[in-house]
C-alpha cells in the first residue's frame, strides 16, 4: 500500500476571510514518503506511483462558538479545487468529515483548506482536544 495518516499536534490558527492551508505535524504510518516535515501542508503522490487516490480528511476548527460560515477543501498542486464542503457553524465539537477519490500523477500534492466567513478567527484543533478524539487527520491513501 501507498499512502499515509498525517496528525496535527498543535493548534493553529485560521485567520478570519483568508485562505488558511492546514501544516500537519506527523504520520502515523508513511508507506512511500508522502509526507515531509520540510513541506508540511503537501502530502505527495511518490515517484512511479501515479493511480486513483482516497483523501479522507477529519477536522474540527474552534471555537466551536463561532457563527458564521466554514468552508474546507482539498486543493491539487497549489490551484486546483477537488472537493468543497461547506458547513454552517452548529458547534459544540464542530467535527467534520471530507472524503474524495481523485486520479493522481507521481509528483503531484495534496492540501487541506479552509475558510471562514466569520466575526473572529478560528483555530484548527490538535488531535488531543479530548481524551481519545482523533479530531484532526487526513488520510491519503492508493487504492488503484
Amino acid at each position: 500500500m501507498i499512502g499515509c495518516l498525517a496528525r496535527k499536534t498543535a493548534n493553529q490558527t485560521i485567520t478570519k476571510s483568508t485562505v488558511t492551508v492546514l501544516s500537519w505535524s506527523s504520520t502515523t504510518y508513511d508507506d512511500g514518503d508522502c509526507w515531509k516535515a520540510e513541506q508540511p501542508t503537501r502530502l505527495t503522490v511518490p515517484a512511479g506511483e501515479g493511480g486513483l487516490y482516497i483523501l479522507q480528511w477529519t477536522t474540527t476548527i474552534l471555537p466551536t462558538s463561532l457563527s458564521g460560515e466554514k468552508e474546507i477543501w482539498f486543493r491539487l498542486n497549489g490551484n486546483e479545487n477537488l472537493r468543497l464542503a461547506t458547513q454552517d457553524y452548529v458547534g459544540p465539537a464542530d467535527m467534520q468529515t471530507l472524503t474524495a477519490i481523485a486520479r493522481l500523477e507521481a509528483g503531484d500534492y495534496v492540501e487541506c483548506c479552509a475558510y471562514l466567513e466569520t466575526t473572529e478567527n478560528g483555530q484548527f484543533a490538535d488531535d488531543e482536544y479530548e481524551v481519545g478524539d482523533d479530531l484532526q487527520r487526513v488520510k491519503f491513501e492508493r487504492i488503484r
